[in-house]
């Protein structure tokens, strides 16, 4: 049977209402807001999500490096298990970048309330370290013995304080270590020196040469490399150059403590060969005193003070000695004059009794 022209799309759309009809529902509509929350994310938002995790990242390092853990502990241990979380989080849908935003931009701001606390401490921790080491470089005579490199690392130290100023805080912090290292090296380096006068003054190489010679040699490397900026290596050499000047004069003045240890103990022998304990007790007592001091100190290999105790005790049992023998030669003088006056007496009177018994 053929239709009216037409008919045949009449019929379909009556055939496809009968089907919508016989299911009991309309057709589906789609969930607007189901289909926005799983919508993949714009590139924006994205972006914005890497933005947070750089800034975060960014203010970790700067809290950490600024010594933010040390000096706020539980502030820093309850940012880093927030960033542990939120560096576990995968986020899929647009909301979920929303929310992960949030939770990176609150950790940022925690990170940056450490860092700027710490700052402020760690820069005075910092200048005060400073301080101390440029204090003991000058105690150590570096002013004096160094002018030259003391004005490069007061200009260091001044550099720092500068960046700190201006918000340069890794400037600040490099050229602050690096002015305490060069205050550290002049501390050594003056010391060193400061020794070698010493044992020049005194003398005192001839005892320990080829030691004398290493620290020589170990200065002249410190020079050296702090000419060529590398300041661990000047100040690795100074040490070792100092220890060796030290080493010199322990030798030389164990050496020295030595030889006055064997006068005092001989003039403290003739000492009590003239019964000096005797004729002159008290000063006897004094020195031996003196004497035992000295021993002491080589005991426990204080050289130097052992020397000085020897030396003191060498002038004592020196006058000792003298004053005691000068005394028993006045008494045996004494003696011998008593004697002869004994003698000529006895002899005049023999003499009167001869002359008295020729009268008779």
């Amino acid at each position: 049977m053929k239709h009216p022209p037409g008919m045949g799309s009449i019929i379909g759309i009556g055939i496809i209402l009968c089907m919508a009809s016989c299911t009991g529902a309309p057709p589906a509509i789609p969930d607007l807001q189901e289909e926005s929350s799983s919508a993949v994310p714009s590139e924006a938002v994205q972006q914005t999500l890497a933005n947070a995790k750089e800034r975060v990242k960014r203010l970790r390092k700067l809290a950490e490096d600024f010594e933010g853990p040390h000096y706020y502990p539980e502030l820093w241990n309850s940012a880093e298990s927030r960033y542990t979380q939120a560096e576990a989080l995968t986020p899929v849908n647009e909301q979920e970048y929303e929310d992960a935003i949030k939770t990176y931009d609150a950790l940022g701001d925690t990170y940056d309330e450490i860092s700027l606390q710490a700052l402020s401490r760690y820069a005075e921790t910092r200048n005060q370290a400073v301080q101390r080491a440029r204090e003991r470089a000058l105690a150590a005579g570096a002013q004096e013995a160094l002018p030259e490199q003391m004005d490069t690392a007061d200009t260091t130290a001044a550099e720092a304080q500068q960046h700190y100023e201006a918000k340069a805080y890794d400037a600040f912090a490099r050229e602050s270590v690096a002015a305490e290292a060069l205050y550290n090296l002049l501390e050594t380096e003056a010391a060193a020196l400061g020794l070698r006068s010493e044992i020049e003054t005194q003398d005192l190489s001839r005892f320990d040469p080829d030691t004398f010679a290493s620290a020589e040699a170990s200065m002249e490397q410190a020079v050296s490399a702090y000419a060529g900026k590398d300041i661990a290596a000047a100040q690795e050499a100074a040490e070792a150059g100092r220890a060796q000047y030290e080493s010199v004069l322990a030798t030389a003045w164990e050496a020295r403590a030595r030889e006055q240890q064997q006068r005092a103990l001989a003039l403290r022998d003739e000492a009590l060969n003239l019964k000096a304990p005797v004729a002159m007790k008290d000063a006897y007592t004094q020195a031996d005193a003196v004497y035992t001091e000295g021993e002491s100190a080589m005991s426990i290999k204080d050289f130097k003070q052992a020397l000085e105790a020897f030396t003191q005790a060498v002038d004592q049992f020196l006058i000792i000695r003298d004053t005691t023998a000068k005394k028993r030669q006045t008494a045996a003088k004494a003696i011998e004059t008593a004697q002869d006056k004994i003698a000529d007496s006895d002899k005049r009177a023999k003499s009167a009794q001869a002359k008295l018994g020729g009268i008779r």
